[in-house]
Parts: structure tokens; C-alpha cells; sequence
């Protein structure tokens, strides 16, 4: 499968292209995933799965699984659950934060108010770790228990550090990486447990992806016979597979 060259330009529109088929399936996959036996939380997950968004933690996934050659059933339910996790995120997030918009329209806490998005919130968390069981996999749910514990820490030290005139660079990015690098990191570590090698090539893929708030890119740190330097995943998971 030619992805093409790894540091080339490659335009969002390519990269989403190479697995569109692939996140319609992901849609497709938390539109049935969402449906509660309550009215109301099934309302708020159609909701915010119509509000959109660009689904970069479920392409992150798909396109490492690809890269691997692991794509197929089991990489479309874990998109799912990545996305799920990330939509309970946001609505907690809105709560905490007393938004009032999100994406443009009126957030879940204005529609339904805070106690029933609370709930709701929890129940979407819920149900991503109930599909993510299907996988009868320990790293699996291992690897999401640590990012739920780093991402509800990241809140918590950020409702710590809120009025104070003492945060440092290193209390931002520790709250850059607890509440949004981990869960990109997810998405890649799943499929790579271990440092992938692509020895024909001389390319090697190193643990530890990290990522900015809202941003297209994550970062990750590679090496090439020796030299090490930044590079996007994109292109990196976009590197011509032979």
C-alpha cells in the first residue's frame, strides 16, 4: 500500500482519504454504540455525534493500525471507543467550565442541564470501556483505565493551578499531556506495545507521542540511521509501506 514518502507534504484531505471509508464505518459504529436504555442519553449522544468534529483521535488509529496491518473490525470498534471517551471528555469539560457553546451550537449543559449531563457523561465513558471489553484484551483496557486516571488528574490540577500567577512552562505541558496528549498517545500505542522497527527502510518509531490542545499535529519521536528529529505521526504513518 503506498502511503507515500515520510516528511513529504500530505494535505488533510489525502490522509482522510486513505481511511474514509473506514471512519464511515466508525460513524456508523457509535451511532449504534450510543443508544441507552434511557431516552435522554441517547438524545445527548445523537446530539453531540451530530455536532461533529474532525475525528482526528479515530484517524490517528486507523491509520496506525494500517501501518501495521491490523485494520479491520477491531480497529473500527476501538475508533469508536476513542471517540466516545473524547465526547464524554467534552461534556464533563463544559460542565466543569460553564460553557455555553461547543462546536458552534449550544452546549449538552444548556440544552439538558448539569446534572442530567453529568450523567450522561458518565454513561458515554461507561459504555467506551463495555465495547472496549469486547475486545477480551488486558493491554486494552489497561491502556484506556490509565488514560481516564490521567485525563480526570489533568482537571483536577488544572482547577489547582486556576487564579494563580505562578504556573510555570512545566505545569502547562504536564496539563497539555494529562488532558489531551494522552488520549492521541492511545490511539498509536495500542498497535505499537513495543518500539516498531521498520527495518528495510531504517525507520524507527519510538514510544512516546504527544500532542498539543486542538491542534492537527502530533508529535512524535523518530530516528533515521542515527539522527533523531521531530516529525509529524501523519507523515510517519503516511510513510511509503513496502
Amino acid at each position: 500500500m503506498n502511503l507515500g514518502k515520510l516528511g513529504q507534504a500530505i494535505t488533510g484531505k489525502e490522509i482522510f482519504d486513505l481511511i474514509h471509508d473506514d471512519l464511515d464505518r466508525v460513524e456508523e459504529e457509535i451511532r449504534r454504540e450510543t443508544v441507552a436504555s434511557v431516552e435522554v442519553v441517547t438524545n445527548i449522544g445523537r446530539y453531540l455525534q451530530a455536532s461533529g468534529g474532525k475525528r482526528l483521535r479515530p484517524a490517528l488509529l486507523l491509520l496506525a493500525s494500517k501501518l501495521v496491518g491490523e485494520a479491520g473490525a477491531s480497529a473500527i470498534r476501538l475508533g469508536a471507543v476513542v471517540e466516545i471517551i473524547h465526547a464524554a471528555t467534552l461534556v464533563h469539560d463544559d460542565v466543569i467550565d460553564d460553557a455555553r457553546t461547543r462546536r458552534g451550537r449550544p452546549s449538552t449543559n444548556v440544552q439538558w442541564g448539569n446534572h442530567t449531563s453529568v450523567l450522561a457523561g458518565d454513561w458515554l465513558y461507561m459504555q467506551a470501556f463495555q465495547v472496549a471489553l469486547r475486545e477480551r484484551n488486558f493491554h486494552v483496557l489497561d491502556l484506556l483505565i490509565g488514560l481516564t486516571q490521567m485525563m480526570v488528574e489533568g482537571e483536577l490540577l488544572q482547577l489547582e493551578r486556576i487564579g494563580s500567577i505562578n504556573v510555570t512552562e512545566a505545569d502547562c505541558m504536564e496539563l497539555v499531556d494529562r488532558k489531551t496528549a494522552c488520549l492521541f498517545s492511545v490511539n498509536w500505542e495500542h498497535w505499537s506495545p513495543a518500539p516498531i522497527r521498520r527495518r528495510r527502510r531504517g525507520w524507527e518509531i519510538l514510544p512516546g507521542t504527544w500532542a498539543w490542545p486542538s491542534s492537527w499535529w502530533t508529535t512524535c519521536w523518530i530516528s533515521r540511521r542515527g539522527r533523531k528529529r521531530w516529525a509529524s505521526p501523519w507523515a510517519t504513518i503516511c510513510a511509503k509501506a513496502r
